[in-house]
């Protein structure tokens, strides 16, 4: 005679440990796989910024010298066809495999008849450009953004080297020339050329020194405000009306308290200045002018930064670099 033993049935407090253990494990797992996507995520914003700055050269290779802030290029010709009118990002389109958007930006119109490549022609200025965006930005999203109706990006290009500024940094002309290696007497290693920028966020008065600025970062911008892709620029004020932070570019020496570093991780609603950089990483990501790309502290020495911002400053790196 067979006897079949029954299975004892599990208990609550059995089936309660097994999930407090499974919870442990789960828990123990989360802070690995969140690690890991965030070292995936800075390498993949690394990969994007070394593609741009890559993207400079080759523009250099083709055209003895790198693209405008904002501008002409390469002639300022309206009429006969093969120019460009648009910002860095818009001029770097073709090298940063985006020929066909580009092409698209052809405007044809006009008595007499205009014929040129126009950023806000065919509502290029309102596409999306992957490259032009960091998986990490808390505040990227797709489509346009409704407060300026052009695609966001989390990128920004350095004004000090595009633009053409006066002794003060302040912004003298956007149609800059800068060419390698004369334009870079610091060296291409020790210059940056561009930057993450959070595509969206603000900064309360109270956070700013009575001063509220609200803006981000939209790669075919470019305005004298902080909605642009640029960094360490500033216009000046302009009937009693102040388009961008007066701190947002460095100092020139120690006594001038000026402050144009950048922002690491940011709350970005109230406490992340548009007009400055920004990352969601630890460390921001920077593409330097030889092509490389390196992480720079929060914590860097604001002469540091600004002695890497400018091309041709003299100055001295210290600590943090």
């Amino acid at each position: 005679m067979r006897y079949r033993t029954r299975r004892r049935a599990m208990s609550l407090v059995e089936l309660l440990v097994v999930l407090a253990i499974i919870s442990v494990l789960i828990g123990l797992t989360i802070p690995a796989v969140l690690k890991v996507r965030a070292a995936a995520q800075r390498t993949e914003c690394a990969n994007h910024l070394k593609q741009i700055a890559l993207a400079c050269h080759y523009f250099h290779d083709s055209h003895q010298r790198m693209p405008p802030a904002f501008g002409f290029f390469p002639r300022s010709d309206i009429y006969k066809g093969g120019n460009g009118l648009g910002n860095v990002f818009f001029h770097l389109l073709p090298y940063v495999q985006h020929r066909g958007l580009y092409e698209t930006s052809r405007y044809q119109g006009g008595s007499p008849r205009q014929d040129f490549f126009f950023y806000l022609a065919n509502d290029v200025h309102k596409k999306h450009v992957p490259l032009y965006n960091c998986p990490a930005d808390p505040t990227w999203t797709d489509g346009v953004n409704p407060a300026t109706n052009y695609a966001p990006s989390s990128y920004a290009a350095n004004y000090q080297v595009f633009g053409v500024t006066g002794r003060d940094f302040v912004n003298f002309y956007a149609q800059g020339k800068p060419r390698l290696p004369a334009s870079f007497r610091d060296g291409t290693s020790q210059t940056i050329l561009f930057a993450e920028k959070y595509a969206s966020c603000s900064i309360t008065a109270e956070a700013n020194g009575g001063k509220a600025f609200r803006g981000g970062c939209h790669w075919a911008y470019f305005q004298a405000d902080c909605n642009n892709p640029f960094f360490a620029y500033h216009d000046p004020i302009f009937q009693n009306h102040v388009f961008t932070d007066p701190n947002a570019v460095g100092p020139t020496s120690a006594q001038d308290r000026r402050d144009g570093r950048f922002q690491v991780q940011p709350n970005a609603n109230g406490g992340c200045n548009p007009c400055l950089p920004s990352t969601a990483h630890n460390a921001m990501n920077t593409a330097l002018a030889d092509g490389s790309v390196r992480p720079l502290a929060g914590g860097i020495d604001r002469l540091t930064w600004w002695a890497l911002v400018t091309p041709a400053g003299g100055e001295t790196l210290g600590d943090g670099w």
